[in-house]
């Protein structure tokens, strides 16, 4: 067992393991007030991976080669959006259509990150994908249905992605989106 710390709080959680043992999550600062993203490993071990300008931020999801996504906040605290960590930089990974903010929850090696936007209080309102940094809200890519995709999960390397959804008389049902060759 190994101990991975903190980032000078009294608290740590774990989000993601890749292939090569690096391990992502969120850690409190000193004085317990905020928390940041932190990525794990071996030869460096913790590092903060800081925020978009913001007080805190949180880790999701790590691929195989030490990619980084979650969400972080923007200066004044008030929003936050997803994040792509990687090469030692953050990048901010806005939300489409106008929503304030966005949290990205997977990303799989070849860089493409799945989330959601949302009411900046965790309240989803659509799923999100994430090509080279540009947001694609998901239920504007899948044929009309009565059927609205709140939250992309997970993404594999064929990607295809799975996620939360709510049909019109409001129950809610996982979906599974599988791309089709044009």
């Amino acid at each position: 067992m190994r101990d991975l710390g903190t980032l000078g709080g009294t608290r740590s959680s774990t989000a993601w393991l890749n292939d090569r043992g690096q391990v992502v999550g969120n850690s409190n600062l000193a004085g317990d007030r905020v928390r940041h993203p932190y990525l794990w490993d071996r030869r460096r071990g913790l590092q903060d991976l800081g925020t978009l300008g913001g007080d805190g931020g949180y880790a999701n999801w790590i691929d195989d080669q030490g990619d980084v996504v979650g969400a972080a906040d923007l200066p004044g605290s008030q929003t936050s959006h997803g994040f792509l960590w990687t090469h030692g930089t953050m990048r901010d990974l806005p939300p489409a259509g106008g929503a304030r903010c966005s949290s990205a929850g997977a990303i799989n090696d070849s860089g493409v990150a799945v989330g959601d936007v949302n009411d900046c209080h965790f309240n989803s309102s659509a799923a999100m994908v994430w090509r080279h940094g540009s947001a694609i809200d998901l239920n504007t890519l899948i044929a009309p249905t009565t059927t609205h995709l709140l939250k992309a999960l997970y993404i594999s390397e064929r990607g295809e992605i799975v996620g939360e959804s709510v049909l019109a008389n409001g129950d809610r049902h996982m979906f599974l989106l599988i791309p089709t060759a044009h």
